[in-house]
């Protein structure tokens, strides 16, 4: 299972650092849920409370990084990525807006080149999915936290039943639209991964439980069917 979520996380990649050199990722985004991403990056930036360091894991080219940096000016954000052109793009945005307070470091959720209890806060927006292990990946978030820090996690979770069913016809039907819309070339999104993303993804009761094992006053919000905010504190 983990072999075949690693290949398929490659793919995902490529397609994402694709539609980042583009200029298309977050076009796209938008569009294709109706603003509501933007807002939902706010809502879960401001659960971080004050972070003086905070990881954004699984940064992309940085649309999550730039909110912190806006709403957190004394913040030292480290960009956390497996893709360096990722990297580079998201620096570049970010330091025009908080100059001498980027680091990008090359890492994937299972293996982060951070020290122990060293950030105050950690946000993984719409990547978490792409972990190829869930428990180690929430283990190694809980192991450089410090104690009272807090963990947010925005992303798409396994739906039951229907749910499943309408989040498929979604990204078949609205995703397509979407890039049109964007005018970007239609080549650039493979939503057919994106939706395999999904369907290998945790549900929401797992996602709870699996961060119950590292962290405390553990809560969801659910904001549409597959969609919801994940908020967590390491015991202090």
């Amino acid at each position: 299972m983990q072999d075949s979520r690693k290949h398929l996380w490659r793919i995902v990649v490529e397609k994402i650092e694709d539609l980042a050199v583009s200029g298309c990722y977050e076009k796209v985004n938008n569009i294709m849920s109706f603003g509501m991403v933007g807002r939902l990056r706010k809502k879960a930036v401001e659960l971080l409370g004050k972070p003086k360091i905070v990881v954004d894991a699984g940064c992309g080219p940085g649309s999550s990084s730039i909110i912190i940096a806006e709403s957190n000016p004394n913040s030292t954000i480290i960009l956390l990525d497996p893709s360096h052109r990722m990297l580079r793009i998201a620096k570049d945005k970010v330091e025009r807006i908080a100059p001498g307070r980027i680091n990008a470091v090359t890492g994937v959720f299972e293996s982060i080149p951070v020290a122990d209890n060293s950030v105050d806060g950690l946000v993984a927006m719409f990547s978490f999915r792409d972990a190829a292990d869930f428990r180690e990946a929430a283990r190694e978030m809980a192991r450089i936290i410090r104690p009272g820090g807090r963990l947010v996690i925005l992303d798409i979770y396994r739906p039951w039943g229907p749910g499943l069913l309408l989040v498929k016809a979604y990204f078949r039907i609205v995703v397509p639209i979407a890039v049109s819309i964007a005018r970007c070339p239609r080549k650039l999104v493979d939503y057919k991964s994106f939706l395999k993303t999904i369907e290998t993804m945790l549900t929401a009761d797992d996602i709870v439980n699996l961060l119950k094992e590292h962290f405390e006053n553990v809560a969801v919000k659910k904001y549409a069917p597959g969609l919801a905010i994940f908020y967590a504190e390491k015991p202090a």
